[in-house]
């Protein structure tokens, strides 16, 4: 389906998707101990304007369930699944 196929209303729905969706991504260097994060991660977690933390203030901010995995899963105890969706 194009967009020009779309109700005036799906076109405004579909703009509305755009204008709010925010990037987000991480990086968590082990030497360190640094996590680095765009601003789309700081608004989901509500780190404020920090760009920098600790990965234990990283998981003491994510839901136990997922604190958890991503703990695991940095040290290599867990595997991404194949559709790269947790």
């Amino acid at each position: 389906m194009l967009i020009k196929d779309l109700s005036s209303a799906g076109r405004l729905r579909i703009a509305e998707v755009i204008e709010t969706a925010v990037p987000a991504a991480w990086d968590y260097d082990r030497t360190s101990d640094v996590f680095l994060f765009t601003r789309g991660i700081a608004e989901i977690y509500g780190f404020g304007g920090e760009a920098q933390l600790s990965f234990m203030d990283f998981l003491n901010a994510t839901h136990k369930d997922d604190a958890d995995w991503s703990h695991d899963l940095l040290q290599g105890r867990a595997q991404l699944p194949k559709d790269g969706v947790h």
